[in-house]
């Protein structure tokens, strides 16, 4: 299951989605090269300032349904438009971002999409020491041919699996700035929903529920533990993969402290199902994101994950695990280059936790941008992308090219 996007407030400026078009283009197993981001300027609207922009992404994708053999390559148009609404009063900050997603390929028009995505935020303080963001969020995608529901078998349907999703959210923190101890409790609801080839997608249909409470202790000015539990109730339709999945975490939260900026989290995590026939499971999991910086114009991004996900039909779940490493550097206040590093394990368990397949997926990627003005840049990306499979079917190589112009006021 794909985690939700960040809302409104935190996405400013241009949104250019890079190498994500051939095929949404299964974000999870492919590095993304990163175009800058615009400084847009903002158009005064009511109480409200809008932050329009757009991007536009030219390309090729010389295995667009991710098969072992007979790849189907096509050439990729993107259009991204983007209304990012933004209020800041008194402290209390509101967002509203419109972005919509239109793909066409010159050689497979059965696989045109029109993506679009509705997201709302308010940030609200209610006393010195209390603040309240809530979060809201409507999206209209799909499943390009060759991933979720199809993956292995992309041409069992004419068109890609499409869906709609709905999420609310709200996080109360608790406790002063700088102070030695503070809380947050998060919770949150989705429902996601699928609307075409109802024969292999109905069982995808599914509600979740998410609680969660994370406890942080200041040991430096910039660092503090953390104690974090959650909770996710996930309910199926009709599929019997109803489960709750809880997680215990301690870590630490960090920042700029000797030019690094990071979270770390390890833990236990725990699955129990609903159906008495499918194993339980119980096992570590971890994550962590670290940026280092040892000098303003150039810094270096590591990930890793270690989590349960939901299957795509192999089994009862996917024990996965995952590590990114990426290099951002300026090379003169116009240019700067990205080196992109990828690698996933999914472990497909079945009952008494027996794996019934693993895919191991690596994937690279570069990109070049030319910030040639204050509100236009360029970027030129190349993304390869390799997964070995137990299971044959599930093999592929893929190579992305794309070039993107970004624009804003």
């Amino acid at each position: 299951m794909n985690n939700s996007k960040k809302i409104a407030g935190a996405l400013g400026g241009l949104l250019v989605l890079a190498c994500t078009s051939g095929a949404g283009a299964a974000q999870a197993e492919n590095p993304v090269t990163k175009p800058a981001e615009l400084e847009a300027a903002g158009v005064p609207v009511g109480p409200m300032v809008l932050y329009p922009s757009v991007g536009l992404q030219l390309g090729r994708d010389d295995n667009i349904f991710f098969q072992p053999s007979g790849e189907k390559r096509s050439g990729i148009t993107v259009l991204t438009p983007v209304l990012d609404f933004r209020a800041v009063k008194e402290g209390q900050r509101y967002g509203l971002l419109y972005q919509a997603e239109l793909g066409r390929f010159s050689d497979s028009s059965p696989d045109d999409y029109e993506d679009q995505r509705l997201a709302g935020e308010a940030d609200v303080g209610f006393s010195q020491k209390g603040r309240l963001n809530i979060q809201a969020e409507y999206v209209d995608e799909h499943d390009p041919r060759g991933t979720g529901a199809t993956e292995g078998a992309p041409l069992a349907s004419a068109n890609p699996d499409r869906w709609h999703a709905t999420r609310l959210g709200a996080t109360l923190a608790y406790g002063a700035p700088g102070a030695q101890g503070r809380i947050e409790a998060a919770l949150g609801t989705r429902a996601k929903r699928y609307d075409n080839n109802r024969t292999v997608t109905e069982f995808r249909d599914l509600d979740q529920n998410d609680t969660g409470v994370t406890f942080f202790y200041r040991v430096a000015p910039r660092t503090s533990l953390l104690f974090q539990a959650t909770n996710a109730d996930i309910d199926y339709k009709t599929a019997t993969l109803d489960s709750t999945e809880r997680r215990y975490l301690v870590g630490a939260t960090w920042e700029a402290t000797a030019m690094t900026t990071g979270t770390v989290k390890v833990g236990r995590q725990q699955k129990d199902f609903a159906d008495a026939g499918r194993t339980d499971f119980s096992g570590d999991s971890w994550t962590a994101a670290v940026t280092w910086a040892p000098k303003t114009y150039s810094f270096v991004e590591f990930s890793a994950n270690q989590k349960t996900d939901e299957t795509n039909g192999a089994g009862n779940f996917n024990d996965k695990r995952d590590y990114g490493l990426a290099w951002t550097h300026g090379w003169t206040s116009f240019v700067r280059t990205r080196l992109s590093a990828l690698s996933v394990r999914d472990q497909y368990k079945g009952a008494a936790e027996v794996t019934l397949r693993e895919d191991k997926t690596t994937g690279y990627g570069l990109s070049v941008t030319y910030q040639m003005r204050r509100w236009l840049n360029f970027d030129l990306g190349y993304t390869s992308t390799d997964r070995n499979s137990e299971v044959d079917s599930f093999d592929y190589k893929r190579h992305l090219y794309m070039f993107s112009v970004g624009a804003s006021l």
